[in-house]
């Protein structure tokens, strides 16, 4: 998946059970273990180019890759198998899109543990709206959620701001952030966390060798300067929930400004049952289904992805998509006044308006969770 704006760009990294953790073999990506359980990788187009071209996979800590839900349990070099050997048994991998924003979900199951949750990235304007939820496990060992892990090269001395408050550039340096409502990396971007979390700092010098990753790689060291961010769920936990922005390339006044403007969005769900988000100024609400439910003004009767936004012009785009590739029928109502249907896609067997918009999707099983496009005109 990947989401490109002007001035930066985002790709995520997801498993399921088409696609595997992540690719080895030939002796060849040794610890890429943890990269499909939703590594958030993004640049700049100015800023932050080095960041994973400049020997990043040997020197970063395997189990913290950026955005990434994952056990610290000890995993073997080329742990699950060669080439496609590893793939979770797992179908809700997916979203939708209107080819500007995107909600985009996983449910996440880990490489060699019994580590499972259910990840949702919401790609917008500005920011990425990251929800985590359910995360459980039973390994004896501690899970993290890494909310990035910022190669800052050879020197390593990027400035590092907590709600204003500077942090010492010396190395190592780790410190437990309570209450923390924004953070801010110079040359990088910001984080905000939105009403306080708890969260985990550290800026350290990393070193290592292409050979420990690769068996025909260099067996020179190489060192490089990471400053690390992550939620620390603990040992063995039951139903752990994060929630955080990114804002790429944003400054520190704009990174503390969309802290201090507590309704620029509403997280509307963050539970292994639903995870949605409401961004008033974009018109926007988008919602990914793990179970059917009532999520703020939507209802769903089955899994699915959903993203509406109303437009200045008086219309409105219901995005919709069956990540699972298995609904066989959907329906979905918004609590929302709609005048008239303008388009819509034949995999909509009816759609009823007035009060609120009823949508009622034939066989959906065969769209490949491509997502289905309904444009509406608003009362």
């Amino acid at each position: 998946s990947t989401h490109r704006r002007p001035g930066w760009a985002a790709s995520l990294s997801m498993a399921d059970r088409r696609i595997t953790y992540y690719e080895t073999g030939n002796g060849e990506n040794l610890r890429g273990w943890h990269t499909g359980s939703g590594m958030l990788s993004w640049w700049g187009d100015t800023f932050a180019n080095g960041q994973y071209s400049d020997a990043f996979w040997p020197t970063v800590d395997p189990y913290r890759l950026p955005g990434t839900t994952a056990s610290r349990k000890v995993l073997a070099n080329g742990a699950g198998g060669d080439w496609g050997a590893s793939l979770p048994d797992v179908n809700w991998v997916g979203g939708v899109t209107d080819r500007k924003r995107a909600a985009v979900g996983q449910y996440l199951k880990g490489l060699s543990s019994t580590l499972t949750a259910k990840k949702s990235w919401f790609f917008l304007d500005d920011t990425v709206v990251c929800l985590g939820a359910g995360v459980q496990s039973r390994d004896g060992a501690t899970v993290e959620t890494t909310v990035d892990n910022r190669n800052l090269g050879p020197v390593g001395n990027a400035p590092f701001t907590v709600d204003g408050s500077a942090k010492p550039l010396t190395v190592p340096w780790s410190a437990t952030l309570t209450g923390a409502s924004w953070a801010h990396l110079a040359g990088h971007g910001g984080y905000v966390f939105p009403g306080g979390a708890t969260v985990k700092a550290l800026r350290e010098n990393r070193t290592g060798r292409w050979r420990d990753i690769n068996t025909g790689g260099s067996t020179d060291p190489v060192s490089r300067k990471y400053l690390t961010l992550w939620f620390d769920h603990g040992k063995d936990p039951s139903n752990a929930a994060y929630a955080y922005q990114l804002l790429p390339g944003a400054s520190e006044q704009r990174t503390a400004a969309r802290a201090a403007d507590a309704g620029w969005s509403r997280v509307l769900a963050n539970t292994a049952d639903q995870q949605g988000v409401a961004v008033p100024s974009l018109g926007l609400t988008a919602v990914n289904f793990w179970f059917g439910g009532r999520v703020g003004p939507l209802v769903a009767d089955a899994p699915c992805s959903v993203m509406v936004t109303e437009h200045a012009d008086g219309t409105a785009t219901v995005c919709v998509s069956d990540p699972m590739r298995m609904r066989t029928s959907l329906t979905l109502t918004w609590d929302r006044a709609v005048a008239s249907v303008v388009s819509k896609p034949a995999t909509v067997a009816s759609a009823t308006t007035g009060a609120a918009l009823r949508l009622v999707f034939g066989d959906l099983s065969g769209t490949r969770g491509a997502t289905q496009t309904i444009k509406v005109r608003l009362s």
